[in-house]
Order: C-alpha cells, then sequence, then structure tokens
C-alpha cells in the first residue's frame, strides 16, 4: 500500500478524527490476522492493535500530544532516518499548530523525507494558512465532521449494526434518527455510536432492530438521571435513590431500560476506571471506551472511580443482568424488580 508523506485529520467530530487516525495507523503497522506472510527485511515491525503500538516504544514510530508539543523535538523526528525500516511515523496530536501562522511548521511539512510519514491530528484548523494549502495541495486532507444523510445511513446500518449482524427497519431507523438529533448542539459521531452499541447489546440474539427496541434503550440524553441515581447509591442515600427513580417514571422511562443503563454505566466505569487509575487523559479514556470526554469528566468529578472499584462494579453488573434476565423470562415484574435492584446496589 502507499502512503503519502503527510496526513492532516481535522474537523468538529472528535470520533471520526479518532476513526481516521486509527485506520492510518492500522494499515501502516497493523498487520490482518490472516495474513501469516512474513513483511521480510525492512518491513516496519506489526502490532495486534493501535493500543500495543502506542505502548511498544517502538523506535520507528514517535507520538506529541497536546499544545505543549516541543517543536523542535517534532522536527527531528520528521527527518530522522528510520531504524531498519522502509520508514518512520510520526504522530501529532492537538498541538494547535494550524491554528496560526507558523513558519518553521511551513518548513517542516514542505521537506518530509520519503521515509516518513507525518500524521497530524488537529481540532482547531485555518484554511488560510500557508502550511494548509501546502497540506491541501501536496499531502493529504481529511476534514472529520458530523455525517448525514446517506453517509450516515451507510456507517449506522452498514458499518455499526451490520457488523453486528443486524438489520434494522425503515420505521426503526428514523425513530433513531428523532430521538438522536433533537438537540442538534448535543449530536455528534461519538454519542450516537455510543447509543448504538447500546441498542447493539439490547439486541443480542436478534435478526433486526424494531421500533420498540430503539424506544427502550435509545436515550435523548437523559445520562444526568443516571448520573444522579449513581451519586445517591455511591452515597448510600435511599430517599434521593427513590427521587432519582421516581423522576425517571415519571418521565416514563421503562423499568427495564432503567435497568439496561445501570448496567451500561457501570461497565463504562468499570473499563474507564482502571484507565483513570492509571493517570490517562480524559480525551484517551474517551477513545478508548467509545465515550465523549464529558462523560469521563462527569463520573470523575462524581466520585464514581472511586465509590466504585472493579470488584463493586462488576459485581452491581451482574447483580443486574441478573434482574434483567429474570424480567425478561416473566418470572419477575418489572417495576418490582428494579426497585429491588436499585435497593441492593445501595446495600452491597
Amino acid at each position: 500500500m502507499n502512503f503519502a508523506k503527510g496526513y492532516l485529520l481535522f474537523g468538529s467530530d472528535d470520533y471520526l478524527i479518532e476513526r481516521e487516525k486509527k485506520r492510518l495507523l492500522e494499515a501502516l503497522f497493523c498487520r490482518d490476522k490472516n495474513d501469516d506472510t512474513s513483511g521480510g527485511f525492512g518491513a516496519p515491525t506489526t502490532y495486534e492493535s493501535v493500543d500495543a503500538l502506542f505502548s511498544s516504544g517502538d523506535m520507528n514510530f514517535n507520538r506529541f500530544t497536546g499544545p505543549a508539543v516541543d517543536m523542535d523535538e517534532m522536527i527531528s523526528a520528521i527527518s530522522t532516518m528510520p531504524f531498519f525500516s522502509e520508514r518512520r511515523v510520526v504522530l501529532v496530536e492537538e498541538s494547535g499548530f494550524f491554528a496560526s501562522a507558523n513558519e518553521r511548521l511551513l518548513s517542516a511539512i514542505e521537506s518530509i523525507p520519503d521515509t516518513t510519514v507525518v500524521i497530524f491530528a488537529e481540532k482547531k484548523v485555518d484554511k488560510r494558512l500557508a502550511a494548509y494549502k501546502h497540506f491541501s495541495k501536496n499531502l493529504q486532507v481529511r476534514e472529520c465532521n458530523m455525517l448525514t444523510g446517506s453517509e450516515l445511513e451507510r456507517w449506522a446500518i452498514g458499518e455499526m449494526l451490520g457488523s453486528a449482524g443486524l438489520k434494522i427497519t425503515r420505521d426503526a431507523w428514523q425513530t433513531f434518527l428523532n430521538i438522536t438529533t433533537t438537540d442538534k448542539a448535543m449530536t455528534n459521531m461519538s454519542y450516537m455510536s455510543n447509543e448504538l452499541n447500546k441498542l447493539i447489546s439490547y439486541c443480542h440474539g436478534k435478526e433486526s432492530v424494531g421500533v420498540s427496541d430503539v424506544k427502550a434503550i435509545v436515550s435523548g440524553y437523559f445520562d444526568d438521571s443516571i448520573f444522579a441515581l449513581l451519586d445517591c447509591i455511591a452515597a448510600s442515600d435511599v430517599r434521593g435513590v427513590m427521587t432519582e427513580y421516581d423522576k425517571l417514571i415519571l418521565a416514563n422511562v421503562e423499568p427495564e431500560r432503567i435497568i439496561h443503563m445501570i448496567i451500561w454505566e457501570f461497565q463504562r466505569i468499570l473499563s474507564a476506571g482502571e484507565l483513570y487509575e492509571e493517570g490517562m487523559s480524559y480525551s484517551e479514556i474517551a477513545s478508548r471506551c467509545n465515550m465523549q470526554d464529558w462523560q469521563i469528566k462527569k463520573h470523575a468529578k462524581s466520585g464514581h472511580f472511586k465509590s466504585f472499584p472493579p470488584k463493586r462494579a462488576f459485581a452491581a453488573i451482574e447483580k443486574a443482568a441478573d434482574f434483567q434476565y429474570r424480567i425478561r423470562n416473566g418470572s419477575m415484574d418489572a417495576k418490582i424488580g428494579c426497585e429491588l435492584l436499585i435497593n441492593e446496589l445501595i446495600t452491597t
């Protein structure tokens, strides 16, 4: 596969920027699992995943992150010859270099060696700058904005649901759009991916997604109520828990949906909490766990990662899944089961 010497990924949608970055790095470093051929002398070292690459210390991969990126170090990495390999890859994330004029940046990208691939993943880009114009004319620019229309449909139905072996009725897809695009300011690809993953989990074992499935599990941003519920559970606040639960019931949220959301949030606490304790940044945790930055920050500031360590979070997931199973097989009333579950989570 032939690669350009430089890629500039930017736009309003963080999820798509992360997806494009991951796809590029996978193509550069992650060999197909079904390919058992040797790369041969000079071929880049291959990894099982991008995460494995990030933690590898590979001598032919440099990663620079944040506005404090050292320009001298970055330029040095770009111009350095690869070590026993055909190429070196330099990843620069959220540096802010394309937000204002920078002659040294322009000089660096004009003279990228044939043995280097540079990937810039940026939030802010000024298209009037010479550096952007050079990229646009001579290298690769990929603008990542919220998908719409047929592109959104192909991604959601073909890529997300299709890869899980699910189809969706036309009415169900329209219902999904009606719920998830009501608040344009909050609608983004990460949110839609999150809701689709919830839908995939909820419809496990089914062949097709119907309107009732979408209405049962896709949320129009009632996350605040679930967060408040978790706050009260963490504090063993029985009265507070029942107050938040009553609010959800009055808002016509089905008890089974509440249980599913409790499972979903504890799963996210379980996976994100360990990364948070390792000191990983909010944005990187969000990328790894398919969440949004604000969700990580909210869990952290609410103390959920400390209140629900892995053992307690895992126990809560198991307990909620057991109640969910009993409700679904008809051996327990949904409302009674939800209330019993919440009570047990407070006392666990």
